[in-house]
């Protein structure tokens, strides 16, 4: 009503409140309203005079809200509006329809005025009607038929003010008590001391404003210049007292700079002291680093560093025109951004560039960022920047930002080139090299590395790599790029080459310096490799055709155990195939040739279908592509990660169609190496699973045991992170070899998938049974499901329904099947349950 209260040091950004409290709060309120207003039109009212025009009085209300009173402790601010002017005599000369027709008004401009959602805009309204009708049954009540300026009238138009006042507040305390889910009894409090220093101010005004307009209407214009002179006097106090406040915090911010040691604390400083001087939520600084970014950001944990690939269209143009940014809560611009309002203002960086601060999310429902705090914020940002740019400070952040460069550039465990530099080194080589000279590209892979890192296990593995880094870069750094693109495959580029056998001259070399034995852990190992060649401009004149051609020769070189092969048109049909295969996969995937095809998994000791794996297909007009020739090429080729979102985004929805006849209860999927290693892998599988509909605990995904152990830190972080949405986690293939025991107890998965290769023949091979009771036992003492592949006959489904297997899975319940047709297997499966009657299970599933 006439009172806005807002407490300092206590964040007033009200949460959005559970949908079923905010329909209960607007039904009642508005019912009582509608009950208030009724009993108010039947008391017909009694009219003193003069009758006002009910519009003038409304705007009035709106308009006495402009003037505000601030009242300021180091505690809590307080803003009185002189509104108890219009609202006493709406009390005393409008009729019930002209005093609800006003007090709506005012309801609805301070909504808008503020920018107030639906909901509250509702509440505001019937908060409003509510009070303005127990006020003037008050006032009717105790003035009767006498006049407005008779002794019970002014009584009564007192009376009449204190109930507008303690009834509105009532109302907003209960609104804030559904919001919040309990009563802050400080609060309450608070509000009604407040509300009686209001009304010390509201009663005498708004009764000097009744006896005027009683006498003659005109006189109330008397009390114009008073109320203007009152707030001229407000408004030029409250600017003094701010300016001479963000002078003090200035001077403090400059001292706490002169006082912080390193470049990570001037930034912090500078983060928290935005945060709090300015009210706001969060605090940024970005700094520019050629086509990106590097956002600090501060947290409960420190200040977090956060790499970009672009700066947004707001930091964009503050950067380049140096201007600075503002944008309030009630700016309707179309460019969206993450903040309801912010400022965001240059910091000069020297030769740097120019860096962005950026406060956002002012802590105030009804306040915004103005000019005085846009100016305020330039001047924090110019201390900012004189500390950041002395001589020291600004040697030291210049190789804070080359350090996060060279890791964005560089191998962590050989820091050799990384993918990201080799391709663009390939492609400076390219853009400069003379039409007589010729430039080398060359795929080296190890051989047998993997038994080495299986035996000796990942840390050997880990130095016997930075080991052969080591000898490469000493002999051939200087005279080209060397590189390491993942796991045991090393990239070289070797520009202004005379010939080919110069080129194959250098990839003989390289072998022979990586075949010399090395010592490790008191054994001498000696080491070959298989080399591929590719030259620009026979081959190619683009980094990634090279880079696939040398991939070609390379596979070529391991085949034929020759060391070294250049890459040539007439290669054997096995490196045509990958290549032909390599240049129609995309198209396949763009023109809808590859399918998700189901094969299902059943209860191991019933026969129930317990859910579907997930298998990719491609048909071409003229063959079936087995999974074995195209799935290695998406790996090389980078279209494994599209490929992999595709399959889970369509076995997800081919689930909910599922489950919405009560079939298959799962779906599995396998996970690529490339998605469990992007940073947004958990993101986009909740973002699937909410935009699809199907519950977490339907999604299984599977991991391989080499993908798991390739980075065992990192894959318990992620698979943690999956994990926690409810989301099941299979170790795939599991068996060949990979684990460490030690690491796979602490990884989060739920199931073991025993590999085909162990199941197949276990019913004729003992050793093989052995290898899956072994399996299903550590499974067990883990507390670990298992699945077994591969069952392709009832002797070896017996088998492992008495070993106390979970799962099964192979050709002898069915092989993978489009989704149609899966869907007629499930339907005729349906309640298919035979307990411990393995005969008639073996034959009703025979004769099926």
């Amino acid at each position: 009503m006439s009172i806005r209260v807002l407490t300092l040091r206590r964040s007033s950004r009200s949460t959005l409140p559970a949908p079923r409290r905010v329909w209960a709060l607007i039904a009642g309120s508005l019912g009582v309203a509608a009950a208030a207003a009724v009993l108010l039109v039947s008391s017909h009212g009694h009219l003193g005079r003069p009758s006002l025009p009910w519009p003038a009085i409304a705007a009035g209300l709106v308009l006495s809200e402009l003037v505000v009173i601030d009242v300021t402790s180091s505690e809590a601010s307080m803003s009185i509006m002189l509104t108890g002017l219009p609202a006493a005599l709406a009390l005393a000369y409008l009729s019930p329809m002209g005093l609800l027709g006003a007090f709506s008004i005012e309801a609805i401009a301070y909504s808008v005025r503020f920018g107030k959602s639906w909901y509250k805009t509702a509440f505001n309204i019937a908060n409003a009607l509510t009070s303005a009708s127990v006020a003037y049954l008050v006032v009717g009540a105790i003035r009767g038929s006498g006049s407005s300026v008779s002794a019970v009238g002014i009584l009564g138009i007192g009376a009449g003010l204190a109930a507008l006042q303690m009834t509105g507040t009532i109302g907003i305390l209960i609104a804030n008590g559904v919001s919040s889910g309990k009563i802050h009894w400080s609060h309450v409090r608070a509000s009604y001391l407040e509300s009686l220093v209001t009304l010390a101010l509201d009663i005498p005004l708004g009764i000097l404003a009744v006896i005027l307009a009683y006498r003659q209407a005109w006189t109330l214009l008397l009390l114009a210049g008073p109320v203007v002179l009152i707030a001229f006097w407000n408004r030029t106090v409250k600017t003094i007292r701010k300016r001479y406040s963000n002078l003090q915090l200035m001077y403090d911010f400059s001292v706490k700079l002169a006082g912080v040691p390193d470049t990570d604390s001037i930034i912090r400083t500078a983060l928290d002291e935005t945060r709090v001087l300015f009210a706001c939520q969060q605090s940024q600084l970005v700094l520019p680093l050629g086509t990106g970014a590097y956002r600090y950001e501060l947290s409960g944990e420190g200040t977090r560093v956060h790499e970009l690939g672009f700066l947004s269209t707001i930091e964009e143009e503050v950067v380049s025109n140096g201007r600075p940014a503002l944008v309030s809560k009630t700016d309707t611009g179309e460019e969206p951004h993450e903040f309801e309002d912010l400022m965001a203002v240059v910091v000069p960086l020297g030769d740097i560039g120019n860096g962005v601060l950026v406060a956002g999310n002012h802590n105030s429902d009804s306040e915004s960022f103005d000019t005085e705090d846009l100016r305020l914020f330039e001047t924090l940002a110019a201390h900012l920047s004189t500390a950041l740019t002395s001589s020291r400070r600004l040697d030291q952040l210049r190789s804070e930002m080359a350090a996060r460069e060279h890791q964005a550039l560089h191998d962590s465990l050989t820091g050799l080139a990384n993918r990201t530099m080799f391709a663009q080194r390939v492609c400076i080589a390219l853009e400069h090299h003379r039409i007589e000279e010729l430039v080398a590209v060359m795929l080296m892979d190890l051989d047998g590395f993997k038994d080495i890192n299986d035996s000796l296990g990942h840390p050997a593995g880990d130095t016997l790599l930075k080991e052969v880094a080591a000898r490469i870069e000493t002999e051939f750094g200087p005279n080209g790029t060397v590189a390491r693109l993942g796991g045991d495959e090393f990239a070289f580029v070797f520009p202004s080459l005379g010939s080919g056998t110069e080129a194959k001259a250098l990839a003989r070399s390289v072998l022979d310096a990586v075949s010399k034995p090395i010592s490790l852990d008191g054994m001498l190992l000696e080491l070959r490799g298989s080399m591929g060649l590719a030259l620009a401009p026979h081959h190619g004149t683009e980094a990634s055709v090279l880079l696939q051609k040398a991939d070609v020769a390379m596979y070529e070189a391991k085949d034929s155990k020759r060391g070294v092969v250049a890459y040539n048109s007439d290669m054997d049909r096995s490196a045509k195939r990958r290549l032909t295969l390599a240049s129609g996969l995309r198209r396949a995937f763009e023109s809808g040739q590859l399918e998700v095809w189901y094969q299902p998994v059943a209860r191991a000791d019933t026969g129930r279908v317990a859910g579907c794996e997930a298998l990719l297909r491609w048909r071409t007009d003229i063959e079936f592509v087995p999974p074995s020739e195209f799935i290695p090429v998406a790996e090389q080729t980078g279209l494994i990660e599209p490929l992999t979102w595709w399959v889970l985004e369509s076995s997800l929805r081919q689930l909910g169609r599922w489950q919405s006849e009560d079939l298959g209860q799962t779906v599995a999927v396998n996970l690529s190496a490339r998605c469990l290693q992007s940073s947004d892998v958990v993101a986009r599988v909740n973002e699937l699973l909410r935009r699809t509909g199907v519950t977490a605990e339907s999604l299984i995904l599977e991991v391989t045991e080499s993908l798991i152990m390739s980075d065992p830190e990192a894959s318990r972080v992620i698979l943690g992170d999956l994990a926690e949405l409810g989301v099941r986690i299979a170790v795939d293939d599991f068996g060949t070899g990979h684990s460490s025991m030690s690491r796979l107890k602490r990884m989060p998965v739920h199931s073991l998938k025993i590999d085909r290769e162990f199941v197949m023949n276990m019913h004729i091979d003992r050793s093989d049974e052995a290898i899956v009771r072994a399996c299903i036992e550590l499974a067990r003492a883990l507390g670990h499901t298992v699945t077994a592949e591969g069952v392709e006959n009832f002797e070896t489904w017996e088998q492992l329904r008495r070993l106390g297997c979970n799962d099964i899975q192979g050709y002898l319940l069915a092989a993978a099947m489009p989704p149609e047709e899966c869907l007629d297997w499930m339907r005729a499966r349906r309640q298919l349950d035979f307990g411990p009657d393995f005969a008639l299970l073996r034959k009703v599933v025979g004769g099926a």
